[in-house]
């Protein structure tokens, strides 16, 4: 059985310079909990609304100026969807 049946069509991968703003008007459009952060080298991070709400909100930063980069949550590990559980 192949990781495939548990992928999402719905994922939304932003820059680590996207604002915290952007990933939330993002979330919320696509109805998602969290967005990729990719460079041109690949997947470098993943931000879910609860990373907005501990690491932007209860911190008190301007979800305007904040930057993705800051914010999201590092050395994310992939799968190949072809995978076998």
């Amino acid at each position: 059985m192949s990781l495939d049946r548990f992928r999402r069509p719905r994922m939304i991968v932003l820059h680590p310079t996207a604002t915290a703003y952007e990933a939330a008007c993002a979330m919320a459009e696509h109805e998602v909990g969290s967005v990729l952060v990719a460079d041109a080298q690949g997947i470098i991070g993943i931000v879910t609304d609860r990373d907005l709400v501990l690491e932007l909100v209860a911190a008190d930063l301007d979800p305007h100026e904040t930057q993705l980069g800051d914010v999201m949550s590092r050395d994310v590990v992939t799968l190949d969807v072809s995978a076998s559980l």
